[in-house]
């Protein structure tokens, strides 16, 4: 299977995932790499991707090395620690970045979504005016 690691590996996609989340904690400059086999697992059939904690995870993987501007990654390493540290909790990751939930962890316990939604259309309006 494409992106999924070999048989016996000690972990399955579970171990790779976790795996991966500590090296970026441990080294920013390896994002590209992560974001690059986030991508390819995600594309892939395994069934794990099934878990909404281990799909989380391969998300925030896979936007690890965004940027705001060149130079500029758009997540750091408070970042990186957090989506370790929910993924190790079998949360889901935090909210999306502007939303109250947003590192608060209420997303991933399933906090009232609606603030979300509701930030959303206050972003919006402001677009509009």
């Amino acid at each position: 299977m494409r992106g999924a690691p070999a048989e016996g590996d000690g972990g399955g996609l579970r171990g790779e995932v976790e795996r991966r989340l500590r090296l970026l904690v441990a080294d920013p400059a390896t994002a590209g790499a992560a974001s690059d086999w986030a991508r390819e697992v995600m594309e892939g059939e395994a069934p794990e991707l099934d878990d909404a904690v281990v799909w989380d995870a391969l998300d925030q993987l896979l936007g690890s090395d965004l940027l705001v501007a060149p130079a500029t990654p758009l997540h750091g390493p408070a970042d990186h620690a957090a989506w370790l540290a929910a993924f190790l909790a079998g949360r889901r990751g935090p909210g999306p970045p502007g939303s109250a939930e947003f590192g608060a962890g209420a997303w991933a316990e399933g906090g009232d979504q609606g603030q979300a939604e509701q930030g959303d259309a206050d972003a919006a309006g402001r677009l509009e005016e």
